[in-house]
């Protein structure tokens, strides 16, 4: 037991050191600036059926908060609807919140427009039929959180009762429940301060928590069948430690990211001639290395949310380095490319940042055509 908690505490331990010797440097991303949400927080959910008639939901769905670039003109009530939200009063209002500066010209959003949207998650398994939901007010900067915070405690109460035999050591059972037990204490902790974050910071916190939850839920289904492995459970274990440690962070008051200053270069093949218009999209490792945990909406709300804004080559930009991002290069306007190749496996030209001293910044370089992706 000794030996695993040493091991799982060691590789947080790494990420923390990394974290310290992190540049801190304010976001260059697009929509990193702080929410505006009045009136008090939704508290309840509604499931709207399809002939309009609403009803109190058992318990909180999977709302997460997601960015997406449209391909085509479509009106606001289309929208909503794709994202599984009843197109009322209280809905509409909360688009319009989260996105002011968006021209809804007879309330239609042109193409080519990037918005933000509460999505009920199309894996919620409290919505079978996916019915729409509504809220009671459009303040819904708290119902992500909240409803993780639901969700990790029904992880908790499975790991609770898991056999230490359902592990490949019977000490990871240990390690199982202190990772559920990180992930309530993150999540409840996130809900009470979610209306604090900025949009990068919100997006930061969504994703490691949801990580976590995911790898949580596997190593439950796992025991329940089978053996959960040494590597599944260390894997959570730090996921988990890293979204409480954002959690104590907000709690303390000390900064929530840790930003790196990267410098990007796309050479034409050996010279050192810049290739451009290009784009350097960025994404979490973990949704890189398992797309099947993801929906192709939230891979997509991932390139949107973390790339650099400005046309590469050269470019420079700081990002976050909580999720332990890849970066890669490609087209100008591709996520929804961009994300098919992560979901079929196929994007195989992304980079980690290189780890510099204090002060310096990070560069990295790309060949065209060898390292360019082709959605």
């Amino acid at each position: 037991m000794k030996r695993i908690r040493y091991l799982a505490v060691s590789l947080v331990h790494a990420y923390l050191i990394a974290s310290a010797s992190a540049q801190i440097a304010p976001p260059v991303v697009a929509g990193a600036g702080a929410f505006a949400f009045p009136g008090p927080p939704a508290r309840e959910a509604f499931v709207v059926a399809p002939d309009g008639t609403p009803t109190k939901a058992t318990r909180p769905p999977l709302l997460r908060l997601q960015s997406e670039v449209l391909g085509r003109a479509e009106g606001v009530d289309n929208f909503l609807g794709r994202h599984n939200l009843a197109a009322d009063v209280k809905n509409r209002e909360m688009f319009r919140l989260l996105n002011p500066y968006v021209d809804l010209e007879q309330g239609v959003i042109q193409a080519g427009t990037k918005v933000d949207v509460f999505s009920v998650s199309s894996q919620d398994p409290a919505n079978p039929n996916n019915w729409k939901y509504a809220f009671d007010t459009p303040n819904l900067i708290k119902y992500p959180f909240l409803s993780h915070a639901e969700k990790a405690r029904e992880l908790t109460a499975v790991a609770r009762v898991l056999p230490t035999r359902a592990f490949e050591k019977p000490s990871l059972a240990a390690v199982h429940l202190e990772t559920t037990a990180n992930l309530r204490f993150a999540t409840e902790t996130l809900e009470a301060r979610s209306d604090k974050l900025t949009r990068l910071e919100f997006a930061v916190a969504q994703y490691q928590v949801e990580d976590a939850s995911k790898q949580a839920a596997d190593i439950n289904a796992i025991a329940q069948r089978g053996i959960a492995s040494n590597e599944q459970v260390l894997s959570a274990s730090v996921s988990a430690m890293v979204a409480k440690d954002i959690a104590n962070r907000i709690q303390a008051g000390r900064p929530l990211l840790d930003m790196k200053t990267l410098d990007v270069n796309v050479f034409k093949g050996d010279s050192s001639v810049h290739v451009n218009p290009l784009q350097v999209y960025v994404i979490p490792s973990g949704a890189l290395n398992t797309p099947q945990r993801w929906t192709f909406e939230q891979l997509e709300s991932f390139f949107s949310d973390f790339s650099f804004a400005n046309d590469a080559s050269p470019v420079s930009q700081a990002i976050p380095t909580n999720f332990d991002p890849r970066v890669c290069i490609g087209p100008k306007n591709a996520v929804k490319g961009m994300a098919k190749l992560v979901a079929e496996r196929k994007l195989t030209s992304c980079r980690k940042p290189i780890s510099v001293p204090e002060g310096a910044k990070a560069v990295l370089t790309f060949r065209s055509p060898e390292d360019v992706a082709s959605p």
